[in-house]
């Protein structure tokens, strides 16, 4: 009977070391499962911190399990409760399975990436769009309000396009009744009298608006005129533009005028013809320099902008500035030097005579007494 009793008792502690053999090598290697998912971890998941607490946990409850088998393996006798570690082990699993999820729609992003880039572009627009929906529903209004107001001021525009189209033709059709070429030729003729040119006057050219022919007396074209003759004619005719106009659709321009020593071959009288009507044309201008100090009722107008001479000729140049001495606020004297077949313009000045640290522009051709009393 006793040694019935030893046999069944070694057996009973065989079968508790078995157990703990067996309970420590499986939780052994259950942990080991759970410690190798931190190993290479998803990094986005959120629960990697219940997971380790958890593991933590299930370690303690392994611990503690391990510890009453072997006090009943040295108390027999001892009656003992192995704690529950299911609990754990299925929140790890829960854990686990919610990670591989994250793993897996992170994975299924990465495979759709393209699609995913479109669909989130499209997210962040409508999110932009509704934060900036009222702005964007103002902006929409403003615009409208703006292309309307537009579209109005072009209606406008076009109308007073038209007008101004109508108000051009209708200065040209008046203009055209205005610019009388008779006048002018009767002008011009009584000009060529007062100098002394006869055997040919100035007439209409017959069928050529605003264009002259030369006649002589018996009726015929004049050919064969002086190198005098013909300037001083070309000469009346600019003089009479640069006055008027050449056709209707002149009226109201400005005029830049450039004479370049218009006297070549002409006599006294012409000389003095054109040394005249030269004054009056510096008088206009001189209107628009100054109009309050310098305007002139007999230079009447101000059409003439500016107004540039040329001219090598003495007494030419001294019937046309000889008034101009004084205006230097609008007149300007420059002298042209010819260096090594190289022209050079230089702008006549000198100090003054009061003030001699102030320059003045002058007249650098002089009359022969004053050339004289110089000496």
């Amino acid at each position: 009977m006793a040694s019935a009793f030893d046999e069944s008792y070694q057996e009973s502690l065989n079968a508790l070391r078995t157990l703990q053999s067996n309970y420590d090598t499986k939780m052994k290697a259950l942990v080991a499962l759970y410690q190798g998912n931190l190993d290479d971890a998803y990094p986005k998941a959120e629960e990697l911190a219940v997971y380790g607490t958890k593991l933590a946990e299930l370690q303690s409850r392994i611990l503690e399990n391990n510890q009453l088998i072997a006090d009943k393996i040295s108390s027999p006798v001892k009656v003992i409760e192995l704690k529950d570690a299911d609990a754990i082990i299925s929140e790890l699993d829960a854990l686990v399975l919610q990670i591989n999820r994250q793993i897996q729609n992170n994975n299924d992003i990465v495979a759709a990436k393209s699609s995913k880039q479109s669909e989130c572009n499209r997210m962040v627009w409508e999110k932009i769009a509704f934060i900036l929906k009222d702005y964007v529903a103002d902006y929409i209004a403003s615009k409208k309000k703006i292309e309307d107001e537009e579209a109005v001021l072009q209606e406008k525009v076009k109308d007073l396009q038209t007008q101004y189209r109508s108000l051009t033709q209708e200065i040209n059709d008046l203009n055209a009744g205005i610019i009388n070429t008779a006048d002018t030729v009767r002008s011009m003729n009584g000009y060529l009298k007062d100098s002394g040119f006869e055997g040919f006057s100035l007439h209409e050219k017959e069928g050529v608006k605003g264009g002259y022919e030369v006649i002589r007396d018996d009726g015929k074209v004049a050919v064969n005129l002086s190198e005098g003759e013909r300037n001083f004619i070309a000469f009346l005719y600019f003089y009479h533009v640069v006055h008027g106009m050449r056709s209707e659709t002149d009226s109201g321009k400005n005029k830049i005028v450039v004479i370049d020593d218009p006297v070549s071959s002409m006599d006294s009288s012409a000389l003095f013809i054109v040394g005249s009507l030269v004054r009056e044309m510096i008088g206009i201008c001189a209107n628009v320099a100054d109009p309050v100090e310098n305007e002139n009722p007999i230079f009447a107008g101000r059409y003439i902008e500016q107004i540039f001479i040329l001219t090598h000729n003495v007494y030419f140049h001294r019937e046309i500035t000889y008034q101009q001495v004084g205006y230097y606020d609008c007149t300007t004297f420059y002298m042209i030097r010819k260096t090594a077949n190289v022209s050079h313009v230089h702008i006549c000045e000198r100090p003054k005579d009061k003030a001699k640290t102030e320059f003045e522009n002058y007249n650098p051709v002089q009359s022969s007494y004053a050339a004289l009393w110089e000496e």
